[in-house]
């Protein structure tokens, strides 16, 4: 995703998604990060959608097949968790990734989920 068009048509996907279901877990390709362009618009779209995301969207799975880099993402991720709305997590395989949203989706959740959301998921 490198321009603001790229930007848009991936913001309309997510909407098709979150009208579509109660709950979800996205899994992300971190190799696949946006280009300078499509950030704006991006960062708006998750602005205006936070308490959305926060309620729908059980867990992030960023798969990051560089052991390295998923250690470094990991401890960035600590620091920026008050940024997403959600749970983020990352694995290094989309098996693994698979797993980890079958087991976020099927844990059984108990009280405010919003309230749960941003005190995080344990993996």
């Amino acid at each position: 995703m490198r321009s603001e068009r790229d930007a848009h048509a991936w913001t309309r996907a997510y909407d098709h998604l979150l009208e579509k279901n109660d709950q979800l877990v996205l899994i992300l390709d971190a190799t696949q990060r946006p280009g300078p362009e499509a950030g704006k618009p991006l960062a708006l779209w998750l602005k205006a959608r936070r308490e959305m995301l926060a309620t729908k969207v059980r867990l992030a799975v960023y798969v990051v097949t560089d052991p390295g880099e998923r250690v470094e993402m990991e401890r960035r991720s600590a620091r920026a968790a008050k940024a997403w709305p959600y749970p983020t997590a990352f694995a290094g395989s989309f098996e693994e990734a698979e797993r980890r949203a079958v087991e976020a989706l099927t844990r059984p959740v108990t009280g405010d989920l919003a309230t749960i959301r941003r005190k995080g998921i344990p993996s």
